[in-house]
Parts: structure tokens; C-alpha cells; sequence
């Protein structure tokens, strides 16, 4: 259904899959995990990188992340697993990250959190899927990793400073109906920050580790923020202080 190959960078070795007969037909590879090391609600930082160019002529190409299919959808990671009574899930883990022009060096980057379920936990067989792109082009991937993330009740976001350059962990509400990218303009100094435009009513989300929430304690929600005209990004625009721009959704569920 693919091909593959191991192909010479311009530091490194990295991994071609070409000639997809689709864009679930990419590559994949089995874990073998002790069940004692994956605890259910346990965390872990997903993350890899991947380039495309046109299957036909090399051509490079740039994936846009506001769609789903298409010649130029972005790759993701998924997760397949199965458990001893057939139970089974695939669930699409890391997604397409806005990486900064400055560090992107022709690649990008998928991130994405992954909470130990019940079914992850207690698996019998685990692997992780390379999905998409369109079979129109051939991809080429680095770096993919799958580290655990310490639990860590300090400050409960991850990448809010934007720091690293990328927005990982961070997640478009809507990916159609809004545009995330890396701006090279932060806060007091800071090297980077996140720019959202369109229908920023759907705003970013991130979802926050649930063991360091203990029923009456309180924590303390802070972000810094500027609005610009969307027709002239270089004029700042006041803000109405009544309205509430920051929201914490909780999914509750029988067995927390």
C-alpha cells in the first residue's frame, strides 16, 4: 500500500514514504511496552516532523493546516490499540503545529498530547500510524518521539510562552474557520508569540493534565495579550474588558 526508504539528509537519515495507493496507507510501527510502564492517565508529549514535495516532479510543497483532505492535507500521528477483549482504538494524537519561519528549515512539525486510557493501559498489541499526506505526494519524516511528560502541578500549561518556537500542544477549536501562526513579536522582550486571526471566536485550546485537580483547590489563570487591526497589523487595537476571552471547559465523565 506504500513504499519506503531511508534517504540521506542534509545531517541525517530520515524515512521517504511514497507511492501510497491513499493517505491512511502511510507508514507504521509496533510498540512493545510492559503494561506496568503505560498508567492510566498518565501523560506524553507525541511529537515529529515531516516535509512533502509533489509525488510527480519533486516540486516541494507546504501543507495547510486549516484542512482535513485534499492534495495538500498534513501528515498526523495516530495511535491503534487493542486490548485482550477486542476492544480497539485509533485515535489521531499529534497534529500539524504553526512553526516560526525562522526555525522551520523547509519542515514541519506535528505535537500532540497523549492521556493513558483504560484500554491503553491494559493493551495486548500498540502501534503508531504516520497518516496522510494525499497520495499526490511523497513525505519524508524525522524525529518522531513518544516521551513521557512528569506530572507537574506548578503551572499546569505546556508551551505557553510560545519559547520553543512552535505551538505544540496547543489545539485550533476549528482548524477551517481560524489561522494559528508563530509571531516573531512577544511579550515583554520575548522572542516569540502565537498571532490567531479569521473567527477568533473559536480560539486554541490545550488540554491540561486532570490529576493536579483536587476538588476546592484554586488556581490562579494568567495570559498576556495584544489586539491588532486585521487590516493593518501594525496598529494595535483596545480591548473591552468586560468581555471574557479565556474559558476552562471540564468533560466530566462516571469514573474520573
Amino acid at each position: 500500500d506504500a513504499r519506503l526508504d531511508i534517504q540521506e539528509s542534509a545531517s541525517n537519515k530520515v524515512l521517504k514514504v511514497f507511492d501510497m495507493v491513499g493517505s491512511d496507507r502511510g507508514a507504521r510501527q509496533s510498540l512493545y511496552i510492559e503494561k506496568d510502564c503505560l498508567v492510566e492517565n498518565d501523560r506524553y508529549a507525541l511529537t515529529g516532523k515531516f516535509r512533502i514535495e509533489d509525488a510527480y516532479d519533486g516540486t516541494a510543497q507546504e501543507c495547510d493546516r486549516t484542512v482535513s483532505d485534499g492534495e495538500l492535507e498534513c501528515s498526523n500521528i495516530l495511535i491503534w490499540v487493542e486490548d485482550s477483549t477486542g476492544s480497539a482504538e485509533n485515535i489521531k494524537y499529534a497534529e500539524t503545529v504553526a512553526v516560526s519561519g525562522d526555525i522551520q528549515q523547509g519542515w514541519s512539525i506535528m505535537a500532540g498530547i497523549v492521556k493513558v486510557t483504560e484500554i491503553l493501559a491494559n493493551h495486548d498489541e500498540i502501534y503508531i500510524r504516520l497518516y496522510g499526506p494525499h497520495p499526490h505526494m511523497n513525505i519524508y519524516y524525522d524525529d518522531i518521539s513518544l516521551i513521557p511528560l512528569f506530572k507537574s502541578c506548578n503551572n499546569l500549561v505546556l508551551n505557553g510562552d510560545f519559547e520553543i518556537g512552535d505551538s505544540r500542544f496547543w489545539q485550533p477549536i476549528s482548524r477551517s474557520s481560524i489561522n494559528d501562526n508563530i509571531s516573531l513579536s512577544g511579550a515583554d522582550g520575548s522572542n516569540y508569540s502565537m498571532m490567531v486571526q479569521r473567527y477568533t471566536s473559536n480560539g486554541i485550546r490545550q488540554v491540561l493534565d486532570s490529576r493536579c485537580f483536587i476538588e476546592g483547590q484554586e488556581f490562579q489563570i494568567t495570559a498576556k495579550f495584544r489586539l491588532l487591526d486585521a487590516t493593518n497589523l501594525a496598529l494595535g487595537m483596545d480591548c473591552d474588558p468586560s468581555v471574557v476571552s479565556v474559558y476552562l471547559l471540564v468533560n466530566c465523565c462516571m469514573n474520573p
